[in-house]
């Protein structure tokens, strides 16, 4: 085969023709796409252009070819050079298995096809892979890292929201990247157990009975653990501890009387999720009430809406980004900014009421209530609301986000609900105007300011428009919620667990305890953990392991305490799923120790 590729490059270059040189994107787990570490004797994933024949091929036996259909993959690591076994080739993606003796720590990857390689010239030249003795990643429903594991029972059925699972059931799930074997990695190794395999239920540690190399198939692993005490819910946790790694958080059903699934505290509906995985369209509508620090979240678009504000002041269309130049301006109390960024308004600028320039001119203030509401038809959703069901945790139980990329998957076409909507609460009454595509936002009173949005009963009515029929949607909101031992924490330490009490908040309800740090694994994305509590409990304690992927190195974390913004699920004429969420939070921001 090589013979033949290197006659094939001959006569091309004799022709005149120009074979594609491989490119080689990212190396990833194959179970749960991190690429921040890959375990020797693991299955990885290659993506990239170029690197194999247009249509997959797989391998069809063992063992497994280190050259299929013209492609092979090699890792080099200090001075040992190692061809990998391949699973399967195609042009964007190939997959193959890290040699077990591949040393630890940066080894460097790159594919060749048909005798042409990423690496040019230089072996050393293309992504890298973190090489570690272990890191567990745990295969999943959706084939993307995230949402319903792959988990099966003793009778080899595979659970899902009706197969459920209940306290004391065996279960075995299915992984990648427990760790290096001893005989050869492109043969089915032999089963034995590897010991220092924790899972994690919840918040729960189940009984570990068999974690090693699965017999029947090279790379694949298998973890067996008895099902501990959990309530009912269809998206309960599930993860996995190795060699000091925390896999990716999938979840497993769980049904103490057996059965379908249900949810009683806050979650995405698993009939909705269905539609998702199905490639349905969802449309979708989020209402939120609280300070406009801390609307962007939940969609809040600052510009827009000061540019919806200036134009309407101004009685001409401000662009988004003159009203964002303005805006900076009195931020930095620049009048020379100012008189800059007007300039094209000026015969309007000029006119304009004295008392409303002087209101336009006030800076943004943060903790000034606002609300905002939007619709839209979102597709794509399969890993966005897989996510999203993951960062849904049933009350009492964790869960980890090792990165949120996968909402920028989603896709929106905006809906139109009318031309305005009206909010009646504490905070007085305003209306919400469109700003934008979907997008309905207001801002109470310069005087009603947060960090709170005033605890009460808010209302948001629409007479529809030619996508949303009319609607009327109601929010209570209880005492604000105060974050009581927060003075008391300088640091976060991340071998200590991390108590939370807190008073207020809305009963009965659910808070959501959370904490994020940008860039804090090797691949530079963004790590988070979310806890769901009852409200009335008032404390809740968040075990280690929930916060091992917080390291001191990657700057501060953000830690909040708020209302569940999956709360108040709410019923609008036209729309599949829509929440009225209070916005309010407190927080702090603290080194990692």
């Amino acid at each position: 085969m090589r013979g033949l590729s290197r006659i094939l490059f001959t006569a091309a270059a004799a022709l005149g023709v120009t074979l594609a040189q491989p490119s080689l994107y990212s190396v990833v787990n194959s179970a749960s796409y991190d690429r921040s570490a890959i375990a020797q004797g693991s299955l990885f994933v290659l993506f990239g252009n170029g690197m194999g024949p247009e249509s997959l091929v797989q391998a069809s036996s063992f063992p497994l070819p280190t050259n299929l259909a013209g492609t092979s993959v090699r890792v080099i690591s200090g001075t040992t050079s190692l061809e990998c076994p391949l699973v399967y080739t195609s042009s964007s993606q190939v997959a193959a298995i890290l040699p077990s003796k591949t040393p630890v720590g940066q080894a460097s990857v790159f594919v060749t096809y048909n005798g042409r390689s990423n690496g040019g010239p230089d072996p050393y030249y293309g992504p890298f892979a973190n090489v570690v003795p272990s890191s567990v990643g745990i295969y999943t429903v959706n084939n993307q890292g995230t949402g319903p594991g792959v988990f099966t029972a003793l009778d080899g059925s595979v659970n899902d929201f009706v197969k459920t699972a209940k306290a004391g059931d065996i279960l075995t799930l299915w992984a990648t990247g427990i760790g290096p074997i001893l005989g050869d990695d492109a043969l089915p190794p032999e089963a034995g157990n590897v010991p220092g395999v924790d899972v994690f239920v919840g918040t729960q540690a189940a009984k570990v009975l068999y974690a090693g190399p699965s017999p029947c198939c090279a790379g694949l692993d298998q973890i067996s653990f008895e099902m501990p005490p959990a309530v009912d819910s269809c998206f309960m946790p599930v993860l996995v501890r190795s060699g000091g790694i925390v896999s990716n958080v999938v979840t497993v059903s769980v049904n103490s009387r057996s059965g379908q699934c249900s949810d009683a505290g806050p979650a995405v509906p698993s009939s909705i999720y269905t539609r998702a995985v199905n490639g349905q369209n969802l449309k979708i509508a989020t209402l939120v009430v609280g300070p406009l620090g801390l609307m962007a979240r939940f969609g809040f678009d600052q510009r827009g809406f000061y540019a919806a504000r200036l134009s309407a002041a101004l009685h001409t269309t401000v662009s988004e980004s003159d009203a964002t130049a303005l805006w900076r301006a009195i931020e930095a109390h620049s009048r020379s900014g100012v008189r800059r960024a007007m300039w094209k308004y000026r015969k309007y600028w000029k006119v304009l009421d004295p008392k409303l320039r002087a209101a336009l001119l006030e800076p943004p203030n943060l903790t000034q209530i606002a609300s905002s509401a939007g619709f839209g038809v979102l597709s794509n959703v399969s890993s966005a609301m897989a996510l999203l069901a993951g960062i849904s945790p049933p009350t009492g139980a964790c869960t980890i986000v090792h990165s949120v990329s996968v909402l920028s998957s989603a896709r929106s076409r905006a809906l139109d609900a009318g031309p305005s909507l009206t909010v009646i609460g504490p905070a007085g009454q305003i209306a919400m105007p469109a700003v934008q595509g979907g997008q309905y936002q207001g801002l109470f009173g310069t005087s009603v300011k947060g960090p709170n949005a005033p605890p009460g009963s808010y209302t948001i009515t629409g007479n529809g428009g030619k996508d949303v029929g009319p609607f009327t949607a109601s929010l209570k909101i209880g005492a604000n919620i105060v974050w009581t031992n927060k003075a008391s924490l300088p640091f976060l330490d991340p071998s200590q667990p991390l108590t939370v009490t807190w008073t207020g908040g809305t009963v009965p309800g659910h808070v959501l305890i959370g904490g994020y740090q940008s860039g804090s694994n090797e691949a530079g994305a963004a790590r988070a953990f979310f806890c769901a509590e009852d409200t009335s409990k008032g404390t809740f304690s968040v075990p280690m392991v929930f916060l091992s992927t917080l390291k001191s190195t990657s700057g501060p974390v953000n830690l909040f305490i708020g209302q569940h913004p999956l709360e108040r699920q709410i019923a609008i004429p036209g729309l599949d799923l829509a929440w009225f969420m209070d916005g309010s939070s407190d927080s702090i921001t603290v080194p990692v120790k």
